[in-house]
């Protein structure tokens, strides 16, 4: 998954209710906090400085809290509050929902959230394939010797064994 420009989170307690935080996104442990907004804004660059925070950082959590009925309450069901808090709404715009699987966390987000959990689910790795970077010289070695000089290698053995034969 990828969460480009996304705030990080912080889980302080779990409330007056006993609800539970559950973070289910976290950065790589190489990662830092920016917390110079001034350099950033003025210069675009991000540097890291000792007062950042480091990583692993809390990028996405949920909250759930189960709902009691209230004795006068006759007739009602009991429920369940869910809310997923996010950095920020980027992975799920068009443009980034194709880049690894934000796709497959935005739909069990909402899954989750409307109690279909049973429809969330996360679907096994396929292989991409992969790709091979040359330069043009390569490519003019590749293209030569394949169709160029192999092929006239195996028609020289070849008339020499005709001509042996013959």
């Amino acid at each position: 998954m990828a969460f480009p420009k996304t705030q990080a989170l912080r889980i302080i307690g779990g409330g007056e209710r006993g609800g539970k935080w559950t973070p289910l996104v976290y950065s790589s442990k190489t990662s830092f906090l920016e917390t110079n907004l001034e350099q950033l804004i003025k210069y675009g660059r991000v540097h890291r400085d000792p007062e950042d925070p480091k990583g692993p950082l809390v990028l996405a959590c949920a909250y759930s809290e189960q709902i009691a009925i209230k004795p006068w309450e006759t007739g009602k069901h009991g429920g369940e509050i869910r809310i997923v808090f996010l950095g920020n709404d980027f992975f799920m715009r068009n443009m980034a929902l194709e880049i690894y699987s934000n796709y497959l966390l935005a739909i069990n987000i909402f899954n989750w959230a409307t109690g279909e959990q049973e429809q969330a689910y996360i679907s096994p790795k396929s292989r991409l394939p992969s790709r091979v970077f040359i330069t043009n010289r390569q490519t003019q070695i590749i293209f030569y010797s394949s169709v160029l000089i192999i092929p006239e290698i195996l028609c020289i053995i070849g008339l020499a064994i005709w001509w042996r034969r013959k």
